[in-house]
């Protein structure tokens, strides 16, 4: 199962799209936790989008869905969060209501990339955007703190040759508790698949459908990400040329 795949030892969370509440700090490293959550929160009946850390850790905790005492399981945790981060990918996330100026500013990204070989997936988010992702073990061996801080340096170089000067468009948040959508879950408001993306269906996205049955019927929803071939010397030389701009 993708979703479970794509999980493995992140956190899970969920956003109730009605009433626009978070519930965080859940784990679905396999189907079993999954469905836990899932009926715990009542996922499948409401409105829900999905995410998922970009951290990686040791092993998420299960923490007890009884009110009485997931708040004390939940502080615990988050006391211990930092030190059992093992990766930490980089993410761009594109997000405008304008979806044309959204695709406009992927495709350039897209393209720079591509250049330097960089391996990254990219993700239709489900409503509005586009999501880039170079897991972490195509990164240099930098510690968590120094990638956050070379990833912002990134965000601002595709900032301006994209012609995008605030966050509006490109959200260069990275702190370590940032989540990210899940990869292969459905947007609870457009009903949309957040579907890795290939080169061809990226180049005609205005044709490829995106719903739940579409993406069952096409075969394309048991793929994986579809990460580009690379290295992380790839990606470091794609650093570099933002750093010496």
């Amino acid at each position: 199962m993708e979703l479970v795949k794509n999980l493995g030892y992140r956190e899970l969370a969920f956003r109730d799209c009605e009433k626009e509440h978070w519930f965080r700090d859940c784990c679905g490293y396999n189907i079993a936790l999954l469905e836990s959550a899932f009926r715990a929160f009542r996922i499948y009946d409401k409105k829900a989008n999905l995410y998922h850390s970009v951290a990686k850790v040791r092993r998420t905790p299960w923490i007890s869905y009884a009110p009485k005492g997931r708040e004390e399981g939940r502080q615990e945790w988050q006391m211990q969060f930092d030190n059992a981060i093992t990766e930490y990918d980089f993410v761009v996330d594109i997000d405008n209501n304008d979806e044309l100026e959204a695709y406009r500013v992927a495709r350039i990204i897209k393209d720079f990339f591509d250049v330097f070989h960089v391996p990254y997936s990219i993700n239709y988010s489900g409503s509005k955007g586009f999501h880039f992702r170079v897991a972490d073990v195509q990164i240099p061996d930098w510690g968590v703190l120094e990638k956050l801080e070379k990833y912002a340096t990134v965000a601002q170089y595709l900032r301006e040759i994209t012609g995008t000067t605030t966050n509006k468009t490109i959200d260069s948040v990275y702190d370590k508790r940032r989540l990210i959508r899940l990869p292969y879950s459905i947007d609870g408001n457009t009903g949309k698949v957040v579907l890795p993306l290939s080169d061809i269906q990226f180049d005609d996205f205005a044709l490829v459908d995106l719903s739940p049955e579409a993406v069952l019927k096409n075969g394309i929803g048991f793929r994986g990400m579809l990460t580009r071939k690379g290295t992380s010397t790839d990606f470091l030389n794609m650093y570099l040329k933002c750093v010496n701009k």
